[in-house]
């Protein structure tokens, strides 16, 4: 999850709204971003999408102030949205521009890691034949995002596009263990929620006191919580 779709899909997705809200399409930027978003719905709706963006208004979605263009969501909407932009990619992208084809290419086998995953969704370690698969797939993907960061950094007042991160190195880790263990068992999409939890709970038990007694402070009453929300399961 951190690697893959919180450590650079996030980098990928970021710079292809970018490159369509201020390259592509021939509006101001805020125009084309309503533009895509409802495109963008209308594919949640066509591909019947659980985990979606609520809402996606504002260009502060995927523009930052350093000019690391990254978007912003948490893991499981990310997850969603490769399968989802890729139409909406295709549609705009110039089939005789070999950096559009890349920027495709790259969305194409982003979803393919998807696909293999979901495939073999209930094995503990990939079969031979769905590991090496993966694992080409994964270097693939980086080394034509790779061909996209080298080709934007070359470019005159042009924002860092395609950003390779020490995410993607674990990423392709990850891709070479997938025949000893299926990446989707060591997830942890749940945490998320937990560590939202887990932030409001050290702040109501920071005031007054000091790194060590709010810690232990805070362990006390995530002990009680724990144990009341298991008494109602008894």
């Amino acid at each position: 999850m951190h690697a893959k779709y919180l450590g650079n899909d996030l980098f990928i997705f970021g710079s292809i709204f970018y490159l369509l809200c201020f390259e592509i399409l021939d509006q101001d930027a805020h125009s084309n971003l309503q533009a895509i978003w409802a495109l963008i719905k209308q594919e949640y709706r066509r591909q019947q999408t659980v985990h979606r963006f609520r809402a996606f208004s504002r260009l502060t979605m995927f523009i930052r102030k350093d000019g690391i263009h990254k978007l912003r969501g948490k893991a499981a909407e990310v997850k969603a949205l490769g399968p989802v932009l890729l139409p909406v990619w295709t549609r705009f992208a110039d089939p005789g521009s070999a950096v559009h084809q890349r920027v495709s290419l790259l969305l194409k086998l982003t979803c393919r890691l998807e696909e293999l995953l979901q495939r073999h969704k209930d094995e503990v370690v990939l079969p031979a034949p769905a590991a090496r698969q993966f694992a080409d797939t994964a270097f693939n993907m980086c080394h034509v995002q790779m061909l996209l960061f080298q080709h934007y950094q070359a470019q005159e007042d042009c924002p860092c596009l395609f950003n390779i991160t020490p995410k993607a190195h674990m990423l392709c880790h990850s891709a070479l263990l997938a025949e000893h263990i299926n990446p989707r068992l060591v997830w942890c999409f749940g945490g998320e929620a937990q560590m939202q939890q887990v932030q409001r709970l050290l702040k109501a038990c920071a005031s007054g006191l000091g790194p060590t007694a709010s810690t232990v402070k805070a362990a006390v009453h995530a002990r009680l919580g724990m144990h009341l929300q298991f008494l109602k399961h008894a």
